[in-house]
């Protein structure tokens, strides 16, 4: 089993960092809706033109529960996994985004795969899973014959209670699915 976990929205605080530079309040204590209410709130080219710069993409937050996460994946995967993310149309996301993954987590910063094409692109069988926020990449991934997982995003400050129970369900998951993958194999 190999899974692929998104950057934004799953392990790095994107929207926060969105909100800021659009003099947006961030939410607190709060599921969102859909992926885009800021884009659809103030458009995609204007949302564009002021989420942009190297700085805009090393500065943003990691969520409280990222190590988690990751811990998890990486156990129940016996290390056989990646950051996936598609850059936005900004020359420094790329290395923003390197930064990013080095200043935060420089134990896997060899994991981080960028890519410019569909994420989907990655789905080799039923046993790849992506862990994303983003429904289409979700829906895409499904199509390509790998297994999603949709990550609901989250503020940072939402419940303890509710965030534990979420990170238990993919554990629980990814343990399933790594079983059946063996079983399978035997």
């Amino acid at each position: 089993m190999r899974v692929a976990l998104d950057l934004d929205g799953v392990i790095a605080n994107f929207t926060k960092q969105g909100c800021k530079v659009m003099g947006e309040p961030y939410p607190s204590n709060y599921v969102f809706k859909t992926y885009s209410w800021v884009f659809d709130k103030y458009g995609k080219h204007s949302c564009y033109k002021r989420m942009r710069g190297h700085l805009f993409w090393t500065s943003i937050e990691k969520f409280p529960w990222a190590e988690r996460l990751i811990n998890i994946v990486d156990r129940t995967t016996n290390g056989d996994w990646v950051f996936l993310t598609k850059p936005m149309a900004d020359p420094w996301c790329f290395s923003g985004k390197a930064e990013w993954i080095h200043k935060h987590f420089p134990q896997h910063d060899k994991r981080l795969v960028i890519c410019a094409a569909n994420k989907a692109n990655f789905a080799r069988n039923q046993y790849d899973v992506l862990i994303d926020d983003k429904i289409e990449n979700v829906q895409d991934w499904e199509k390509a014959g790998g297994t999603p997982l949709f990550w609901q995003e989250i503020s940072d400050d939402y419940d303890p209670k509710g965030v534990d129970f979420v990170l238990d369900n993919v554990e629980t998951f990814l343990k399933t699915l790594a079983i059946k993958e063996h079983i399978n194999k035997s």
